[in-house]
């Protein structure tokens, strides 16, 4: 399952919108509780930055590159928090096409699209960045043609545009294959079924004998937001909770698909 890529939106870090020390601080307050609301959702949330984009002047007359800003705004800890989620973005990889908006091209843009995930902004004053969906147009040099097409960027600038997106946020890069089983725990199938109700839970299924396959026979149930065994004997406890304690965001979504009638998501280990 790969982390969740966020890519910065570089335009929306510009001397002209963030004019003043104070509309920055304001930006980066509300930029680092919309990375860690998303980081609740999903741990392993990552921000990929353009070249440079941490040295960009902002504050308008009183001048602070990017990473100055956020130091003062956030203080030492919050800051070497953000910073340790933040990543550099290859160009290499983004060379043949372009993201615009407004006429004004950025890297972050183009690369929340190319991730299918967000793109994610510090928000001041224009409000093309206040939204959860960014048009944009994306050009593109293929086989020596070049291609123009709108395009719709998933986007978040508010901790309310995390929770636009918290379902999604949750699911991101992960694939179901219209099966019950999730993976292994002790030599046991772990299933979940679609439309299943009470409280969040697992099954562990054996499915096997002397390495035969016969009828699925459920052997314990553990609910996983809270853990505690509902049903079976307790010589699984201590596998079934190091399991659930290490999967918990993951087992989480399952649970939230099946909800919604759908089968869970494979779990790679």
């Amino acid at each position: 399952m790969p982390p969740v890529p966020f890519g910065l939106n570089e335009l929306s870090v510009k001397p002209i919108h963030i004019d003043t020390l104070e509309k920055g601080h304001r930006c980066a307050r509300q930029f680092y509780e919309c990375i860690r609301a998303s980081v609740v959702i999903r741990e392993d949330v990552e921000v990929w930055l353009a070249p440079g984009a941490l040295d960009a002047i902002v504050c308008g007359s009183q001048a602070k590159p990017m990473r100055a800003m956020l130091r003062i705004a956030l203080g030492n800890d919050r800051f070497a928090w953000l910073i340790g989620r933040f990543r550099n973005l290859q160009i290499d990889e983004l060379l043949e096409c372009e993201m615009k908006v407004n006429g004004e091209a950025s890297l972050g843009l183009l690369f929340s699209h190319s991730k299918e995930s967000w793109s994610v902004s510090l928000l001041p004053n224009p409000p093309e960045w206040d939204q959860v969906n960014i048009d944009a147009l994306h050009i593109c040099l293929l086989n020596g043609n070049l291609s123009e097409r709108q395009c719709s960027i998933r986007h978040i600038a508010r901790v309310e545009h995390v929770e636009h997106w918290s379902e999604q946020i949750a699911e991101y890069g992960f694939e179901s294959d219209g099966s019950n089983v999730i993976a292994q725990c002790a030599e046991l199938d772990v299933d979940m079924y679609p439309l299943d109700h009470g409280y969040p839970h697992i099954h562990l299924v054996n499915r096997r004998a002397d390495g035969v396959t016969r009828k699925p026979v459920t052997v314990a149930k553990y609910r996983i937001d809270l853990f505690e065994r509902m049903e079976g004997e307790p010589r699984y406890d201590s596998a079934a909770l190091e399991f659930v304690t290490r999967n918990r965001a993951h087992l989480m979504s399952c649970w939230e698909a099946c909800r919604r009638g759908e089968h869970p998501f494979q779990l790679d280990e």
